[in-house]
């Protein structure tokens, strides 16, 4: 029986995911912003963006056709007074749309958690056409350490998130009793120790066990984000099969082993909590990540005399989705490589990542198949 058992899964799941093809799509997207502080003369730090780079980034999401799209590495000021980038995106989304529609549209929505005295967060954009948020996004404090600490953190603090996560529930429109709930995350990507006790590795997966033991088990701290169809997704920093290994072979307690799984078919095991949807992918070949640098960026004591793009590439970006939702995913994990369409002094100054994407398909009422209106 337990030969007989992930075949039937498996099984199962295609024949579902077939079934429901006819079904509203929904689009979940994630991407990480490289140091996205803002746009035009705003902008402070490398890469510097132009407000022609903030209409290719803007076009680049829209090419993916997210519904939702969790960012990570948003940049905010100090001051709330001076230009937001998050806000400049929105407004460059809802132009956008405005021109494809040939009138003014105000269809794309923003939410984040802005630390105090700004700094890097993540955040969420949302079409409200097609999917509405359910109440308020939620910031996972208890996850995170306090932004701005500049002291050298314990071995406790350590696994804590240096970018608090961001959670949200959204309603599909033209799905009526359908909704779900979305974790934005930025993994920490430090190479550095802690007091020579913790390396990287340790860090990271200090996180996940946060994540895992004191929320995702811990269902009455979700509040009213609590779902049964839960996605977690964001800029992880490490392929999916390492972080699987270093939870089961490494974790420090039975309650985060078997928690990350790769195949569908090992929902067939209890303890399995979230599904990589990028498990199939190969990396290099499949990537997410590839390093760059654009002319005039200091490195070490010198500066960049040229754009430098890495040969160096790597799947870092994930999109992980609860059982409640493997039936409506239809089996496949994107990935936008958006260079393709703009030369490299381009490319480089709007992302050294590449948004990731998935599809679900939720049983449709009235309208079904159609964005809202």
């Amino acid at each position: 029986m337990k030969k007989i058992l992930p075949l039937l899964c498996a099984v199962l799941w295609a024949a579902a995911a077939r079934g429901a093809e006819q079904g509203v799509p929904v689009v979940v997207g994630s991407w990480n912003i490289e140091l996205f502080d803002a746009a035009g003369p705003a902008d402070k730090t490398p890469p510097t963006r132009s407000l022609r780079h903030l209409r290719m980034i803007a076009e680049t999401i829209l090419g993916t056709g997210a519904d939702v799209m969790g960012l990570q590495e948003i940049i905010a000021p100090p001051s709330r007074k001076e230009e937001y980038s998050l806000a400049q995106l929105v407004s460059m989304l809802n132009a956008l749309e405005g021109e494809r529609r040939g009138g003014l549209a105000q269809i794309w929505k923003g939410a984040a958690f802005r630390p105090e005295g700004g700094g890097s967060h993540v955040a969420l954009v949302w079409r409200d056409d097609a999917l509405e948020m359910v109440g308020k996004a939620v910031a996972l404090t208890s996850l995170g350490r306090r932004f701005g600490d500049r002291s050298r953190p314990s071995p406790r603090d350590a696994v804590l998130f240096q970018r608090v996560p961001l959670a949200a529930r959204f309603a599909v429109r033209n799905a009526p009793g359908h909704d779900f709930t979305v974790v934005v995350l930025r993994m920490r990507g430090e190479a550095a120790g802690v007091r020579g006790a913790l390396d990287t590795d340790g860090r990271r997966r200090g996180e996940w066990e946060g994540l895992i033991r004191d929320w995702l088990l811990r269902p009455e701290r979700q509040g009213s984000i609590r779902n049964e169809r839960m996605i977690v997704l964001g800029d992880m920093d490490e392929e999916a099969p390492v972080i699987v290994e270093h939870l089961d072979e490494h974790g420090t307690a039975d309650d985060v082993r078997g928690r990350l799984i790769l195949d569908p078919s090992d929902f067939s095991r209890s303890e399995a909590l979230l599904l990589f949807t990028s498990g199939a992918m190969e990396s290099p070949r499949d990537f997410s990540f590839q390093a760059n640098a654009e002319a005039g960026e200091r490195h070490g004591r010198g500066v960049r005399q040229a754009d430098v793009l890495s040969p160096y590439r790597k799947l870092v970006d994930h999109i992980l989705i609860s059982r409640g939702l493997l039936d409506r995913w239809d089996g496949e994990f994107r990935i936008e490589y958006f260079e393709q369409l703009y030369p490299l002094e381009d490319h480089i100054r709007i992302s050294d990542h590449r948004p990731v994407s998935i599809r679900l398909l939720f049983p449709g009422g009235a309208g079904a198949g159609r964005r809202g209106s």
